[in-house]
């Protein structure tokens, strides 16, 4: 399944969610801890947030666009989509339901119209998590999943005889599997064996076509379970170099150093160490 809007276009949506969040803040505490929280300057929150506003807002500072990215990709099944654990799906179903509904001067949020791209993403990765843990799924969990309309599901399942509990209405994993199974539009959630490779051609991608500092800031991101500083304390290099390297400040030229982080990255250690190389002699 190909994605239907990218993550420019799922971030875009996000810094107006942000926005909207800001301008309740100006409203009960004040305009410039709003401010604060944004990481700009606003001259006016009682009309809708201008385009060059929103473009100054910083995703970087905020957690929750790290969480989306990965969603993002286990949701569609592409880029490092093996990043997706318990612990996002647990901070994006906090997110979403702590979503501010509307702005100070009244505008709904977009999360809550019906072609969310971030509420997309957010219920979808939702779904997909429920198939792998086999917890029961709802009617919009399938449609996203299936790549058609809630209306076509609940079509599709009185046809099979396939009956739904609750509300929401859901049905089982197991039924859902065998449902999705026979629909052209789902993608299975790639299986264990299938990391390795794509996490190598994925490592790959980003050593050819991004700047080294942010192919290497990906690269340790892919990594399960660990987070910089265990990358950096198994590999016995030095912290605030590695911290200095992910954010562009500076480059590496010992090939031993680099030739232990390579592996511990578990990359291809010829050609990583040669981009890193060739990154450190052109910044030195």
């Amino acid at each position: 399944m190909s994605a239907p809007f990218t993550k420019e276009q799922l971030f875009g949506e996000l810094r107006v969610i942000l926005f909207t969040q800001a301008s309740q803040v100006a409203l009960v505490r004040n305009p410039k801890v709003a401010m604060q929280f944004l990481g700009i300057d606003v001259g006016d929150w009682n009309n809708q947030p201008r385009a060059d506003d929103l473009a100054k807002i910083d995703l970087q500072q905020f957690d929750i666009t790290r969480v989306l990215d990965i969603a993002y990709d286990f949701a569609f099944q592409t880029g490092a989509y093996w990043r997706f654990g318990d612990d996002h799906g647990f901070e994006l179903a906090a997110f979403g339901a702590g979503i501010t509904p509307h702005s100070f001067e009244g505008s709904q949020s977009p999360y809550l119209s019906d072609d969310s791209k971030v509420r997309h993403v957010v219920d979808m990765a939702d779904a997909r998590e429920s198939l792998r843990h086999e917890w029961d799924i709802t009617i919009r969990g399938l449609a996203l999943l299936a790549g058609i309309t809630e209306p076509a599901v609940r079509n599709s399942l009185s046809k099979d005889g396939i009956q739904t509990t609750g509300k929401p209405a859901k049905i089982s994993a197991d039924v859902a599997l065998s449902w999705l199974g026979e629909r052209r539009g789902f993608v299975p959630t790639l299986v264990a064996e299938t990391q390795a490779k794509n996490r190598a051609g994925y490592v790959k991608l980003q050593l050819a076509h991004c700047p080294f500092p942010q192919a290497l800031a990906q690269i340790v991101d892919s990594l399960e379970g660990l987070t910089i500083e265990q990358v950096a304390d198994a590999s016995g290099f030095d912290l605030d170099l590695l911290r200095d390297m992910v954010d562009g400040r500076r480059g590496c030229l010992d090939l031993g150093s680099l030739q232990q982080l390579a592996e511990k990255l578990d990359v291809d250690v010829p050609h990583f160490v040669g981009v890193a190389i060739e990154y450190g002699l052109r910044t030195s």
